[in-house]
């Protein structure tokens, strides 16, 4: 809400009423709609500052899909509060919304800040395989249907380009192919919209 338009929202999304939120992210919306000519429905707030009146809002303006949060992130001052939040793919109780998170560790549990978590800009590629190495075996030793992994990157890198973020990019996803083959994994490069249609059909519940 900082950046957007005359800067009059100072807070953080979740810091809002219901109806404040609403307001903020319709008129987001129409700006969204005029420039670039039509409706998106997968959403991921900034620093992942939401709650439920977020999901009810977004839902409530045809968002159907989301990566909404870092599992075991504990951020007061951005109302980004996840500490005991789901790890797997989810639907919102009584909405037909999916929320699809950030791949963590869930080993490591903060009383405040972020646990590891698979973000290009976060340290070096060796640390960043290390979380998905550890993820990659946990989802295989659970019996859930549908096993995802979630990267994350800030929209400020310039991947057009081949600077030190594609080039991490790059040996992250050669290492998830690696990863899921030692397993047996077959993988399926998938949008939001994708993993929300095979819930759909399995009847998916956490």
């Amino acid at each position: 809400p900082q950046s957007f338009r005359d800067g009059r929202w100072k807070g953080y999304l979740a810091s809002y009423s219901y109806d404040d939120q609403l307001y903020q992210l319709r008129e987001a919306l129409k700006d969204w709609v005029e420039y670039l000519g039509f409706n998106p429905r997968c959403f991921r707030p900034g620093n992942f500052s939401a709650n439920k009146d977020t999901y009810r809002a977004i839902y409530n303006l045809g968002f159907r899909e989301g990566s909404c949060y870092i599992p075991g992130r504990v951020k007061p001052e951005w109302y980004a509060l996840w500490s005991d939040a789901s790890p797997y793919p989810h639907h919102i109780e009584g909405i037909d919304f999916l929320d699809v998170p950030v791949t963590a560790d869930l080993r490591i549990k903060p009383k405040l800040g972020d646990p590891p978590h698979l973000r290009i800009e976060l340290g070096n590629l060796d640390y960043l395989k290390s979380i998905l190495s550890w993820w990659i075996h946990h989802l295989s030793s659970i019996d859930k249907p549908l096993k995802t992994v979630v990267v994350m990157t800030h929209n400020t890198i310039d991947y057009g380009k081949r600077v030190e973020g594609r080039i991490r990019l790059e040996g992250l996803i050669q290492a998830i192919s690696e990863e899921a083959e030692k397993i047996g994994f077959t993988l399926h490069p998938s949008t939001l919209r994708d993993i929300h249609e095979i819930a759909d059909r399995l009847a998916y519940q956490i």
